[in-house]
């Protein structure tokens, strides 16, 4: 179950975090700020990314912002 439940994540993560190296920053999750305190904060989110391939580990302090939650369904599965 851990191996399928870190998949999902990657995935979950791969389509929705954005990271521009120009300007050293990342687009994550809003879903990553209502729960930052269970990341560890802002520290902790950067660190699941990095750990996730989202951003690279050498990445100097990223400005780290979160997209908008979309709230439709999608209903056509």
């Amino acid at each position: 179950i851990d191996h399928q439940l870190n998949l999902a994540t990657e995935a979950y993560l791969a389509s929705e975090t954005q990271y521009d190296a120009q300007t050293n920053s990342i687009v994550a999750p809003r879903i990553l700020s209502w729960f930052r305190g269970d990341f560890g904060g802002r520290r902790g989110i950067i660190e699941l990314l990095v750990q996730s391939g989202r951003v690279p580990a050498d990445a100097p302090n990223p400005r780290l912002t979160f997209g908008d939650y979309d709230w439709t369904l999608s209903l056509d599965a």
